[in-house]
């Protein structure tokens, strides 16, 4: 026995496991402990950035997508402690109006998501491309998606065309992503009546959070929560202009009643997720959490379209959170949705 009461053989087996713990990499000790997801992040599939479409669309920033690969990604994910990263594909999408096409690119999507899960374990995962206003291929996709390739959930637009995710037609979908319980990540775009409304003005400063808007009111009032109550949806950028409007619907759903607008406004709006990409700023962030409980928070960056994670993440350090509230925003809240995130693979 030594000393410390301890069998020789076990007092020296921890000896030598403290030592090599001491003499490991810094980075391998940082990889041992929690570190951030982010639920908003747009890989660069070369098949997506190939079609003519997506290249007119991104116009500027086209640039920056090109010079994005996994390595440059985690890199900046190292340099910020962001852990894992969920992938989505970001505007203009897949869909441009030919099925076939829609059909492909989503696949190309999903398995190059699927790829660098593979290739990189524990750093990347994926909310699943659909090309929803196609529903055979959506419900055929998100079968391929789900349960071959693992995808943490589907990932979809505020609108197609001139239609909103709680549209009746895309019911068969829904209906079926409630029976697996699914997560459901939805990025904003601008429907096709509103793209071109000020010149000058891109849409991407004022119809993006205005879109998301629109459909989290449209859920609400349509009462999609109770069609679908075991889906999981997360709405990108504090939920747009949303909380701003909370009080003036709530008082028109008292003033008045001919309207027929849900009764409490506030708890319809809680009993969704948010993500805080572009929006973790001190003003932002008190309206969103004086009507979301913090366990519906989660942490996004939406790089690298953004640029550099940092800058969003620095405002989130800045409020003053809790160290449980900030931990549960950086990853538990993700980790309680999507357990496998939580598992260093």
């Amino acid at each position: 026995m030594s000393n410390l009461g301890w069998p020789r053989r076990d007092f020296l087996t921890g000896l030598m496991a403290f030592g090599a713990m001491i003499a490991a990499p810094t980075s391998l000790l940082a990889r041992a402990r929690p570190r951030r997801i982010d639920v908003h992040y747009h890989p660069i599939a070369p098949e997506w950035l190939a079609e003519d479409a997506v290249q007119k669309t991104l116009g500027p920033v086209l640039g920056k997508a090109k010079d994005w690969t996994p390595a440059r990604a985690i890199e900046e994910m190292d340099r910020n402690e962001v852990e894992t990263v969920v992938c989505s594909v970001s505007n203009p999408g897949i869909s441009f109006g030919d099925i076939e096409q829609g059909r492909r690119l989503a696949r190309a999507c999903n398995e190059y998501s699927a790829r660098l899960a593979r290739d990189n374990p524990g750093r990347f995962a994926s909310f699943a491309a659909l090309p929803l206003s196609d529903i055979d291929g959506s419900l055929g996709e998100l079968t391929y998606a789900l349960d071959t390739l693992h995808a943490e959930g589907v990932g979809l637009f505020t609108s197609y065309g001139d239609k909103w995710l709680a549209d009746p037609s895309f019911a068969p979908v829904f209906q079926e992503l409630n029976r697996r319980k699914a997560v459901v990540y939805v990025h904003p775009t601008a429907p096709t009546c509103c793209r071109n409304l000020m010149p000058g003005i891109p849409a991407v400063l004022l119809e993006y959070p205005i879109d998301t808007s629109r459909v989290i009111l449209q859920w609400v009032v349509s009462k999609s929560a109770a069609l679908y109550p075991n889906l999981r949806l997360i709405f990108s950028h504090s939920g747009g202009l949303i909380m701003a409007g909370i009080g003036r619907l709530q008082m028109l759903t008292e003033s008045q009643p001919a309207m027929r607008l849900p009764t409490d406004f506030p708890a319809e709006i809680a009993k969704l997720y948010y993500e805080i990409s572009s929006s973790a700023d001190a003003i932002t962030m008190a309206a969103l959490r004086s009507y979301v409980p913090t366990s519906h928070i989660l942490l996004g960056t939406d790089s690298p379209f953004i640029g550099s994670m940092a800058p969003n993440l620095e405002k989130l350090q800045k409020l003053g959170l809790s160290k449980s509230d900030l931990t549960a925003i950086e990853r538990g809240n993700a980790v309680s949705l999507m357990p496998r995130l939580g598992v260093l693979r």
